[in-house]
């Protein structure tokens, strides 16, 4: 039998979501909702972030590291 240690580690889940009228979107506010409450998901609207879609690659590199 081999000997096989158990490794704990929590998985991180980043969202990158980009939805030019989202405030007008049943579907994808109903997809988002609740997020938030789950630890290690990270949801990021590109358009409140970038609303001239000038995105900032190092910032979300680091984000995805």
């Amino acid at each position: 039998m081999s000997d096989v240690k158990t490794k704990t580690w929590h998985m991180k889940i980043l969202i990158l979501f980009g939805h030019p009228a989202f405030q007008s979107s049943h579907v994808n506010k109903y997809l988002v909702k609740g997020l938030d409450q789950f630890p290690g998901v990270t949801f990021r609207d590109l358009y409140e972030h970038y609303p001239e879609m000038d995105i900032d690659i190092d910032e979300e590199q680091r984000l995805l590291k």
